[in-house]
């Protein structure tokens, strides 16, 4: 298991993950128009409000409407998961039709690979139906965190 799963301090508080204070997780972005888990945000939680089962947050990514600083939020429990382990890309690369997350917009953006030219790939995004391309730099290997599991 990698070391960044390990070093976070997790456990179970009412059937759910219990993140602590100053853990660096990631949030999943619920908006208007994108699928249920389209894109994760990384954050650092600054309050968790257990009676409340909701936790405050301060994006790494992510800036106040007015530029300021970073954003803060309050999210819930179910919007969060820990970092992603670090997974190595193939030596090949990525192939076609392999799910990937795109780093853009301050987030991970969740789509499969559909052209490779040289040392970047195009990436669908079913969500929206658009289509980006990117340097493998700001790609990673697509995993879901279910049942407390990377998958």
């Amino acid at each position: 298991m990698d070391s960044t799963i390990e070093s976070i301090a997790m456990c179970i508080l009412n059937e759910r993950t219990y993140f602590g204070l100053n853990v660096i997780v990631e949030v999943c972005g619920r908006e208007e128009g994108f699928l249920d888990k389209g894109s994760y945000y990384e954050a650092e939680i600054v309050f968790p409000i257990k009676y409340h089962n909701r936790y405050i947050v301060t994006y790494r990514n992510l800036l106040k409407e007015d530029q300021s600083g970073p954003l803060t939020a309050m999210v819930r429990p179910e919007d969060l998961r820990p970092l992603q382990p670090t997974i190595p890309v193939p030596a090949t690369g990525f192939d076609f039709y392999d799910r990937v997350d795109a780093f853009d917009n301050g987030g991970w953006w969740v789509g499969m690979v559909t052209v490779k030219d040289g040392s970047n790939y195009r990436v669908c995004f079913e969500h929206n139906n658009t289509e980006n391309t990117y340097p493998i730099s700001q790609l990673r290997v697509h995993k879901e965190f279910i049942n407390g599991q990377w998958v």
